[in-house]
C-alpha cells in the first residue's frame, strides 16, 4: 500500500502529462468551476477557482484590500494536508480525516459558511454516516485547528442549526468523537 504523499505526487506527475484521476481532483463545488463567496456584510461574489502550489486551489475577493490574485489573499483555500504546513495564524481549518490529515478547508478570520456541502468540493471524501454529502464538505470534518484569532462554532445542520460545537482560538482537535466524526455542515464566528 502507498501513502497518501506518495498517491498525490503520482497523480501530480500524471495531470502533468495531461492525465487526471476523478479522486485526487480539487474540482470546485460547482461545475463551471466558480465558487461563491460570502463577505462579512452579507453580500457574495461568484469567483473562479485558481490553482494554487503543491496540488492547493483558492479563490481570491475582487474587493480584498491588496488588489494581488495572490493565494496569500485568498478568500478560500483547498488544500491537501501536510503536517508541516497546515493551518495558518489568521486561519481556521476543517481537515477530512483524523490528526490533521486527508484534504484541508481553510477560511481566514471571519468568514464562514453555513452549508458546506453546497459551497466546497472535498475531492475524494466519503462520509461515514451520510453518503449523500460525498464528495463534498458537509458532514466530512474529523479534526480541526483555530489559529483565526476569534472564536468558532461548527453545527450538525445548515445555517448554523442543530447540535453546536465550540472551536477556540488556539485549539486544535486531532480527532473530533465517534458522534461527531462526519457531521459538520455549518462553520462560523460565535
Amino acid at each position: 500500500m502507498i501513502g497518501k504523499k506518495t498517491f498525490f505526487a503520482a497523480v501530480t506527475a500524471i495531470a502533468a502529462l495531461g492525465f487526471t484521476a476523478q479522486a485526487a481532483q480539487a474540482a470546485p463545488a460547482v461545475p463551471n468551476g466558480m465558487v461563491t463567496l460570502t463577505r462579512a456584510d452579507n453580500s457574495t461574489v461568484t469567483v473562479p477557482w485558481q490553482a494554487g502550489p503543491n496540488g492547493s486551489w483558492y479563490a481570491v475577493d475582487p474587493q480584498n484590500k491588496n488588489k494581488s490574485n495572490g493565494i496569500e489573499n485568498a478568500a478560500i483555500k483547498l488544500r491537501p494536508a501536510s503536517p508541516q504546513e497546515s493551518c495558518f495564524s489568521g486561519e481556521v481549518c476543517i481537515y477530512q480525516d483524523g490528526n490533521w490529515i486527508g484534504w484541508e478547508l481553510a477560511f481566514p478570520a471571519g468568514s464562514y459558511s453555513y452549508h458546506l456541502g453546497l459551497e466546497y468540493a472535498c475531492p475524494g471524501c466519503h462520509s461515514t454516516h451520510h453518503p449523500d454529502s460525498d464528495g463534498t464538505w458537509s458532514d466530512q470534518l474529523s479534526s480541526w485547528k483555530n489559529f483565526s484569532g476569534i472564536r468558532y462554532c461548527w453545527s450538525f445542520d445548515s445555517g448554523g442549526t442543530g447540535e453546536t460545537h465550540f472551536m477556540n482560538n488556539g485549539d486544535a482537535v486531532a480527532q473530533v468523537t465517534g458522534h461527531e466524526n462526519d457531521e459538520a455542515t455549518s462553520l462560523f464566528p460565535c
